[in-house]
């Protein structure tokens, strides 16, 4: 117990010390550039300049207004978080080698370097999953307790919370059911208590401002997964989303002629627990490749998180685990030469000062002022949206 505590505190200091190097100093762009705003400037309360609860993510904003008092503080809301996931998944997998090859991934390095949600929120769906496996392992209820709890506070933060509630769902009722409907149902009142508590706030807004606004917000048509106007969009993103998959692909490619091999460090061999990942990873990377926004690809981090869980359980050995990690350090690069080759597309905004394939390619962004420096021109407050008279853009 002693080891396990210090290799995941060593894990979770190193990523944090790794992102904090490269994370980006000053102002952001976009989403990043308003909760710089949001949090720094706006003085109009947790929800204040958005245009639904469904793109406020109020704990996030909270925590930052009590601790931040500069963008990089803010920004290492997400390096802390980002490391903070890396040692969730660690003691998901414990399998060290792939961990450290996880912490490196595209998606994952990208939004530890800026004032993001998303870190945040995975650091919940890390930890649903380590007690999800808890519970499935020991069927006690006082892990499927901790799951709903955190599951509900999930929920305050980001709906992304929702697709699992399913999933948890129907595994509590296969693993329960055989125990009795009384202890069935006892657990399940349980769990509803305690993520009611945790998902209060969430709760107070459904019905307060309503259904639509808590849910969808402005984004009510691609919620529904119609189809973007523009298809080079979801192409960009979903071909920027595959720089985080190199790793895993490679894992298969290498085990194709056998059986994965089973390591002692399999946290939990049950067939269920497997079936529970496998549809984890499903409805997050179904959620993924249909919500057609500009900033898609930054969804993508629940489906890494299971697709590298997944594959956990293979011995990678030292020569391999060490061509991952260099394989994670090239292939930004790679597509960094590839991007700057081609034009900016039509629909991608072009700002001043910013470097379009190095900002999108590369994860640090520990050089990259350009966002200050356009905002040093400008009169109105900067909430990363150029042109917005310092109103908070769509997020």
């Amino acid at each position: 117990m002693r080891r396990t505590f210090v290799t995941v505190l060593l894990v979770a200091v190193g990523f944090f010390a790794l992102y904090a190097l490269t994370a980006q100093r000053g102002l952001g762009w976009g989403d990043s550039g308003e909760f710089h705003y949001r949090i720094l400037q706006c003085a109009d309360g947790l929800l204040g300049r958005c245009d639904s609860f469904a793109t406020a993510h109020p704990p996030y904003v909270a925590l930052a207004r009590l601790v931040c008092s500069t963008p990089y503080q803010v920004t290492l809301i997400s390096s802390f978080f980002g490391a903070l996931a890396v040692s969730g998944f660690l003691l998901c997998s414990r399998n060290v080698a792939l961990t450290v090859v996880f912490g490196l991934s595209h998606a994952l390095w990208w939004l530890s370097c800026v004032a993001e949600v998303y870190t945040m929120s995975l650091t919940c769906v890390a930890f649903e999953t380590l007690f999800l496996m808890r519970f499935l392992d020991s069927r006690k209820v006082g892990w499927l307790a901790a799951l709903a709890l955190l599951n509900g506070l999930h929920l305050d933060l980001h709906n992304l919370a929702l697709l699992a509630v399913p999933v948890y769902a129907v595994a509590v009722g296969v693993v329960l059911r055989p125990l009795g409907a009384r202890r069935l149902v006892a657990s399940l009142g349980l769990a509803a208590v305690a993520w009611a508590a945790g998902a209060s706030f969430w709760l107070w807004a459904l019905v307060t401002r309503g259904v639509r606004d808590v849910l969808v917000g402005s984004y009510g048509g691609q919620a529904l997964g119609l189809l973007p106007d523009n298809w080079t969009v979801a192409g960009f993103n979903l071909a920027l989303s595959g720089l985080s998959f190199v790793a895993p692909v490679a894992i298969l490619w290498w085990t194709r002629r056998a059986a994965s091999r089973p390591s002692s460090a399999t946290p939990v061999a049950s067939r269920v627990t497997d079936v529970c990942l496998v549809a984890l990873l499903v409805v997050h990377a179904l959620f993924f490749v249909r919500y057609f926004i500009i900033s898609q690809f930054t969804f993508v981090l629940p489906t890494v998180f299971f697709a590298y869980l997944l594959v956990a359980r293979v011995r990678l050995g030292r020569t391999r685990a060490v061509a991952l990690m260099a394989l994670q350090l090239l292939v930004p690069l790679f597509a960094w030469q590839v991007l700057s080759s081609l034009p900016v597309p039509a629909w991608r905004p072009r700002h001043k000062y910013r470097d379009e394939a190095k900002y999108f390619a590369l994860p640090w962004k520990a050089g990259d002022d350009s966002a200050d420096r356009l905002a040093a021109e400008l009169d109105e407050p900067w909430n990363g949206y150029p042109g917005c008279g310092g109103k908070a853009g769509a997020k």
